[in-house]
């Protein structure tokens, strides 16, 4: 593939990225070929978790995944199958058994949660389930946000793709929110490590900002498979 192909198709995954382009056939799924841990089953020794909800310490690890760190104030980092305060509602799992859950009270904060992945050449479609809202005081919603960002040795393959949260303020609101995906295209031009972040930005300030991940998933395509990726691409 020349040069000016090259630099066209990325720009095309960039636009489709920026598009929300979210629900497509895939050529190929590698997801568990190439990732750890996808739907957050796993403790940060690997082994299965057994219990209903593992509290997780600022910044701690789960297997695959490097911890999210947020403030000290009123805050949960959990892997958990039930959402931990009933008063705001319940929710099951996108995938699996469990999912990852992150609350921020009375402050905003941004963070992260990311994994090293080693993929060969190719065409990649990276998406991740989400469910986000927040209670608030005095109709002062902001509307947190979640996304995705792909990087490679610090150079950036895609577009941030980006989903925002619901305004709920107070109520069961998990228990009435359907799972979400947003999804990004990227380009490996040359094998090796690349860095895939799930990002958040929790706007907190005016009462609290809850937010589930689960379920990602890596799709493959050849770059030379020009056709395929077309079509995929159109399909929404």
């Amino acid at each position: 593939m020349n040069t000016i192909m090259k630099k066209l198709n990325k720009l095309f995954a960039i636009l489709f990225a920026v598009l929300g382009v979210t629900t497509l056939k895939a050529q190929t799924d590698v997801t568990s070929t190439y990732l750890k841990n996808p739907s957050f089953e796993y403790s940060a020794e690997g082994t299965k978790y057994s219990v209903d909800t593992k509290e997780l310490g600022n910044g701690e690890a789960i297997y695959g995944w490097t911890g999210a760190t947020i403030s000290n104030n009123t805050k949960n980092i959990q892997v958990t199958k039930t959402a931990p305060n009933t008063a705001f509602g319940t929710t099951s799992a996108s995938d699996g058994e469990y999912y990852y859950f992150i609350r921020q009270g009375w402050e905003d904060k941004t963070s992260s949660i990311t994994q090293s992945v080693n993929l060969p050449e190719g065409r990649y479609y990276l998406s991740v389930d989400y469910k986000q809202a927040e209670s608030h005081d005095n109709n002062s919603f902001r509307d947190s946000k979640v996304g995705l960002t792909i990087t490679k040795g610090g150079t950036s393959l895609s577009a941030l793709s980006t989903g925002g949260s619901v305004n709920a303020p107070g109520g069961s609101y998990f228990t009435n929110i359907d799972w979400k995906q947003i999804g990004t295209w990227f380009d490996v031009e040359e094998a090796g490590d690349v860095t895939i972040a799930l990002t958040f930005a929790l706007n907190g300030t005016s009462k609290r900002a809850d937010l589930c991940l689960d379920n990602v998933k890596l799709y493959q395509w050849d770059l030379e498979d020009q056709t395929n990726y077309d079509n995929a691409a159109r399909t929404k």
